[in-house]
């Protein structure tokens, strides 16, 4: 699996890596996702795998940050990392990082659907 989304719940605070992040998006194909659609009834593609794990990772920070909790992406080379202690701030940033037009597709199928059914 081409995938390579960790993150963990430690003290109520949801944790990941940056740049682990940055690569499941950057996995997400939409043509993957299409390809044959009709024709199956499971996951097939890392694609599909990826989409998943943004969409779980999106939902557990959602039910943390209600709790009072965090959301902390760690950042290499030295750099801060980015913390989010409230939900109007992560959502403020899910939507800004998934405007561009390549990750469209991810707004509308993950994005939009989590942030809705919550």
């Amino acid at each position: 699996m081409a995938s390579n989304m960790k993150y963990q719940v430690i003290n109520g605070d949801v944790t990941i890596d940056f740049n682990r992040f940055c690569d499941t998006v950057a996995n997400c194909q939409e043509e993957e996702i299409e390809k044959d659609f009709d024709k199956r009834s499971y996951q097939v593609s890392d694609s599909e795998v990826a989409l998943n794990e943004i969409r779980y990772f999106i939902k557990d920070s959602i039910v943390q940050l209600k709790k009072g909790n965090k959301v902390i992406f760690t950042r290499a080379y030295g750099d801060p990392p980015k913390v989010f202690e409230d939900l109007d701030s992560f959502v403020s940033w899910l939507n800004n990082f998934f405007s561009i037009s390549r990750y469209q597709f991810i707004k509308t199928r993950v994005v939009d659907k989590v942030l809705s059914d919550e």
